[in-house]
């Protein structure tokens, strides 16, 4: 064999060397090289890339940003029920509030943010004021949140109001807000940006579907429609618009319809 075809050999080997290394890096890729944290950091799954592609927005309308949320909810007291009204309620609201905010992330994932605060006083009212509200019983009418939202101005959220409080007041900025009304009374229903529930859906150990009411009334202030017919109560979907609001919150989804028409794909 000629130098020149020595040559050649010995390229034609170490090609095959470099090719072998190279082949066998590439196998180790998930074992070893995927593992390491500076090159984890740069390795995205397919999930990883649709939190980060898909952004919530409202119900049809992708105007109105969802990517943070944040809830205002309080405890509304009639008069007539100062003496017997529930004493855990700020556990139990809280308890309640925390369920809402795993579902809501177990649905949209990193797509939306939900925050809450709970007034840490129970807002008295007028007897007159709380037999006023709606009781949702009506679900075809429409609700008129003209006087709730006057409520709320002149009693909690004005500097002056006697149950003002800064911390609850305070908005995070760019969040979405939706007012979370506990009533003593009855009273399950939601619309834009507020929905008042019943304490018994929270407190009463008979009702096994609270919670999953609660969440329900939230979907309502950021748009999804009722999935059952109003009259005949026949639900169209089995999700939680629809027969959903009556199971447990662990066996409960929004559909795959209602996540596309809020942004996620």
């Amino acid at each position: 064999m000629n130098i020149i075809g020595k040559l050649k050999y010995k390229i034609l080997a170490a090609v095959f060397v470099v090719l072998f290394v190279a082949g066998g890096i590439l196998s180790l890729r998930i074992s070893f090289v995927a593992e390491h944290p500076l090159i984890k950091t740069f390795l995205f799954s397919k999930t990883d890339l649709k939190f980060k592609s898909d952004k919530l927005h409202y119900y049809d309308n992708p105007n109105i940003s969802l990517e943070r949320v944040h809830v205002q909810a309080f405890y509304l007291v009639p008069r007539k029920s100062l003496n017997d009204f529930t004493l855990s309620w700020k556990e139990d609201f809280t308890g309640a509030l925390e369920e809402l905010k795993k579902f809501h992330e177990s649905q949209f994932g990193n797509s939306s943010e939900l925050t809450f605060s709970l007034l840490d006083i129970p807002v008295v009212a007028p007897n007159e004021f709380v037999d006023s509200l709606p009781t949702g019983l009506r679900r075809a009418t429409l609700v008129d949140l003209e006087p709730i939202d006057k409520f709320i101005e002149d009693n909690i959220t004005k500097s002056s109001a006697p149950f003002y409080r800064k911390a609850f007041v305070d908005i995070p900025n760019n969040a979405y807000a939706v007012k979370v009304i506990f009533v003593e009374g009855v009273s399950a229903v939601g619309s834009e940006g507020m929905l008042l529930l019943s304490r018994n859906y929270i407190t009463d150990p008979a009702i096994g579907y609270g919670t999953s009411v609660l969440a329900h009334e939230f979907g309502h202030t950021l748009g999804m429609p009722d999935l059952y017919d109003y009259e005949t109560y026949e639900d169209y979907s089995d999700d939680l618009m629809g027969s959903g609001r009556y199971r447990a919150i662990n066996y409960v989804y929004f559909s795959d319809d209602i996540k596309r028409r809020m942004g996620i794909k």
